[in-house]
C-alpha cells in the first residue's frame, strides 16, 4: 500500500505524462498544418493558419514558419511571392524587405541588382535621374574634375571625339577657330601654321609660298624652282634616275 508521498509522486508523474502527450499532439497538429503552407506563405502558430508573406518578403520553399526579407538590391511589390526581383539598371535599393527601388540620382548610374549607384565615369555624363550615363558628344569632354551632369565644349584650337576625357590640340598645319570642334581644319594653300593648338593660320611671307594644304612650314622660291627642275629630270631621264636613286630615298621636308 502506497503512502501519501508516494501517491503524490505518482499523481505528478501522471500529470506530466498527460501534459507531454498534449504538447506532442499539438506539435504534430502544427506540423501537419504547416506542411499545407505553400511557397510564398508561412505558418502563423497563434491562429494555426497559413498566411501570405507580405510584400518585401518571400519563402522560397513550402512549409516555412517565417518569411525571408528581400536583400539589398532587390524588392518585392506583391504579397505571396517565392522570390524577389533585382532592381533594374540605374536604380538601387540599400535597405532589406523593400517593395520598390529608387532611381539613381543625376550624375550616377548602376547595374542590375545594385544597392548603391556610382558616379559617371570620365567621358560620360547624366543629367536625368534613373537614366544611364551617356558618352560626351564629339567636340566636348568631361574629366574627373568636371561636374557629372554635363560635358564641357572644347576650347578654340582644340577638338575631341565622342566620349572624350580631355580635348586634343590641333596639330601644326591645322587650326580650330570655334569652340566645340569635332575636328581641326587644314591651313589653305598660301598659309601655314608651325605651332599646335592654334585658332588660325599664318600667311606665307614675301618670297615664299605654300601650294599644299595642311603644311606647317613654307618653301622658298629657290626650293620650288629646284623641285620643278628635279621633276623634269626625273621624267626625261627615268632610266638613269632609277639606276641612280633606286638605292636610297630622298626626303624633303616642306
Amino acid at each position: 500500500m502506497l503512502g501519501k508521498s508516494d501517491q503524490d509522486i505518482h499523481s505528478n508523474m501522471l500529470l506530466f505524462s498527460i501534459i507531454f502527450a498534449v504538447i506532442a499532439s499539438i506539435k504534430t497538429v502544427d506540423a501537419d498544418l504547416q506542411a499545407d503552407c505553400t511557397k510564398g506563405q508561412y505558418f502563423f502558430s497563434h491562429t494555426e493558419t497559413c498566411k501570405d508573406c507580405p510584400a518585401g518578403k518571400f519563402t522560397k520553399v513550402a512549409a516555412q514558419s517565417e518569411c525571408t526579407s528581400c536583400p539589398v538590391g532587390y524588392y518585392n511589390s506583391i504579397k505571396k511571392q517565392d522570390s524577389c526581383t533585382a532592381c533594374e539598371a540605374n536604380k538601387y535599393q540599400s535597405i532589406t524587405a523593400q517593395t520598390d527601388c529608387k532611381n539613381c540620382e543625376v550624375g550616377t548610374s548602376s547595374n542590375v541588382g545594385e544597392s548603391i549607384c556610382t558616379a559617371c565615369a570620365a567621358g560620360k555624363f547624366s543629367k536625368t535621374s534613373g537614366v544611364a550615363c551617356q558618352n560626351c558628344v564629339a567636340g566636348k569632354k568631361r574629366s574627373e574634375n568636371d561636374g557629372f551632369t554635363e560635358c564641357i565644349s572644347c576650347e578654340i584650337g582644340t577638338f575631341s571625339l565622342e566620349g572624350a576625357v580631355y580635348c586634343l590640340q590641333c596639330k601644326p598645319g591645322e587650326y580650330a577657330s570655334a569652340a566645340g570642334a569635332v575636328t581641326c581644319s587644314y591651313c589653305n594653300a598660301g598659309q601655314f601654321q608651325d605651332t599646335a593648338g592654334e585658332t588660325k593660320c599664318k600667311t606665307c611671307p614675301q618670297g615664299k609660298k605654300q601650294d599644299e594644304k595642311g603644311r606647317h612650314k613654307v618653301s622658298s622660291q629657290k626650293y620650288i624652282l629646284f623641285s620643278f627642275i628635279f621633276y623634269i629630270v626625273k621624267i626625261y631621264f627615268s632610266d638613269i634616275y632609277f639606276i641612280f636613286y633606286s638605292h636610297f630615298c630622298l626626303s624633303f621636308q616642306v
